[in-house]
This record gives structure tokens, sequence and C-alpha cells, in this order.
């Protein structure tokens, strides 16, 4: 899959973001072994079980429209870390959209020179999916300077808990719709690879894989599961014996942050990995050079080049991710 260089410019900025929003913004966490149903902020228009939501592939991120103050708004999915507030893109088409901000907040180091800062915004804000409204939602917006480019250019702002955390959520990527069932009336049916999820830091959930090097070295990881990770699989280079580059490895900037040095590390395709007992070979890989000390998480991920290659179902109450091979699992 061909990684445009504007995807990995802000790639990494968007998960600093969240990252900050989920230690800093984000109320304390609702989610235990498993996620609680609590009282929804949401209202199905329609006597259906289920909702139905069309999207499209944006740069390699699912991109989905709703209605905001009575106006379209171009939403990308992220679960890389669930936070309950809503974030938007600071441009113009947002400044449209009328939201009044209540706060401000600073986005990564604040002691730096020049803060990454974004605001507040109200908590009463309907986000209108057609068949769904997610109501009483908070958000933050991030600020921009007029004349300048736009690094969200075709996409308004991001949600993620809003699902993950009140739905079984399923995603079709042949059909390119995603299905959400309340878990009191979803019809369970198990058609694929059963994963089991357990809850990582920062709101996360990982799924044990396991990879193997060129030496035919095997280890068995945790990896974070993000959607809006830019590279199939993320492996921490340094942390593990058994986790070595391969000969085509070739050094690259991998991302950027906010108030960070940009992220450098090699990307390089690895033999084998067997997720759930499915089994996928050549598997291009982002390494991450690390400490032997360093926490793993943002460094051992899988991303959306990778889980796009299945139909996938997430279950966050009963803590199972279900992955089927899809038509685009065999293309390289």
């Amino acid at each position: 899959m061909m990684i445009s260089p504007f995807k990995k410019q802000y790639a990494l900025l968007y998960k600093v973001m969240f990252m900050v929003l989920s230690l800093i913004a984000v109320k304390p966490s609702l989610f235990g072994q498993a996620v609680e149903s609590g009282t929804p902020q949401y209202e199905i228009k329609t006597n259906v079980d289920k909702v139905v939501i069309p999207f499209e592939m944006f740069r390699g991120d699912i991109r989905m429209i709703a209605k905001i103050n009575g106006k379209e708004c171009r939403l990308l999915l992220d679960n890389g870390s669930l936070w309950d507030e809503l974030l938007f893109f600071g441009s113009p088409t947002v400044d449209s959209l009328h939201l009044e901000a209540t706060g401000e907040i600073y986005l990564g180091d604040s002691t730096i020179d020049n803060p990454f800062i974004a605001d507040l915004a109200e908590k009463n804000i309907t986000v209108d999916f057609d068949q769904l409204n997610f109501k009483d939602q908070t958000g933050v917006i991030t600020r921009y300077q007029p004349g300048l480019p736009n690094p969200w250019e075709g996409a308004d702002g991001q949600i993620s808990a809003a699902f993950f955390k009140n739905f079984i959520t399923s995603i079709d990527f042949d059909k390119q719709i995603i299905t959400l069932e309340t878990p009191t009336k979803a019809k369970y049916k198990v058609d694929g690879y059963v994963l089991t999820m357990k809850e990582g830091p920062h709101n996360s959930r990982t799924v044990e894989i396991e990879v193997e090097m060129e030496n035919g070295h095997t280890q068995k990881l945790d990896f974070q599961i993000d959607l809006g990770a830019i590279y199939p699989i993320y492996l921490p280079l340094g942390k593990y014996d058994e986790i070595v580059l391969p000969k085509n490895a070739k050094k690259e900037t991998l991302g950027i942050g906010v108030g960070i040095p940009s992220n450098t590390g090699y990307v390089g395709n690895i033999p084998k990995i067997n997720i759930g007992g499915c089994q996928m070979e050549n598997v291009l890989t982002a390494f991450t050079p690390v400490e032997k000390s360093t926490d793993v998480y943002g460094n051992t991920m899988i991303g959306m080049p990778l889980l796009q290659k299945f139909n996938v179902r997430f279950d966050y109450f009963q803590n199972l991710l279900i992955i089927k091979p899809n038509k685009s699992f065999k293309k390289n």
C-alpha cells in the first residue's frame, strides 16, 4: 500500500493529540474489564435494533458524513485511545458549525514556547447520523491560522468512544458500511477468527499476535488496536532481543508530534504474523527504536492497512474482536 507523504507527516500528530486528550481532557475511564452500559447519550430515530452508517476511505481513514447544527461535517473514526470528546480540526468549515468555546486546554507540553492550545467547546453538541443522534457531546477544537495550509483538509473532526462505548461496532470494508448494534439486542453470530481484547493504557485495547523475524525467531506480543495508525503493524526495536530489522529495512520519518521531535524509525517487511489463527505473510512493518525500559504503548500496534484486510466486529462489552478476511485479504 502506498502511504502519501501528507499522511505520514500528520498521522503521529493525530496520535499525540489523542493521547494527551486521554490524559488531560477526557473524563475518567468508564471501562473496566469490559464496557458497562450506562445512561446512553444517543437516540435511535427508527424502531430498529441496529443502525447502518455508510463510509468511504479517505487517506487511509474511515470518513463518515454527519450533521452538526444543520451543517454537514466529515468525521473520521478512531479507536487507538477511546476518548469521550469529539475532536474538531479547526478550519473555516468548523467555524461555520458555530460551536461555542467554553475554555481552553494544552495539547502536549504546556511548558514549552508556543505550546499547542485547543478550545473546549460546549457540552450540548448533537451529532446527527440520519438514523442516529449522539446527544450532549463535548468537543475539543484545534486552533488554526487563516491563510496557512490546512493539514486536515477533507476532514472536519473525529469521533471515538461514542461508537465503541455504546454499540457493538462492525465494520464491513467490502460494502463500506458500519453497523451499530445495542449490546442487549445484538444477534451474535461468530463468523471469523475470535481474539480476546485486553485493556491497555489510555482506554486502548490490545490483542495478542505472534510475529516471525527473518532469522526465524518468533515473539508473541500484545498489540494496541488503532484504526488511525498508518502502517499495518508497529514493533519496538531494542525492547526485545527477538525483534530485529529485516534486510530490506529503510530509515524513514514515521511522523511528527505536538511539542516533540520528529519520530524517526525504519520500515521493512517481516516474513509472517499470526493473528487469532489467521496467518499473513510479507507484512510491511514500522520499527521504532526504543530502550529496553520503554513503555511499548504507541510502539507496538496494528493499524488500518492490516485491519482493513478483514471485516471486523468490535465488542468492547465482552472484550472480543472478530475478524474475517475480506476481498482485499490476498492483495499485496
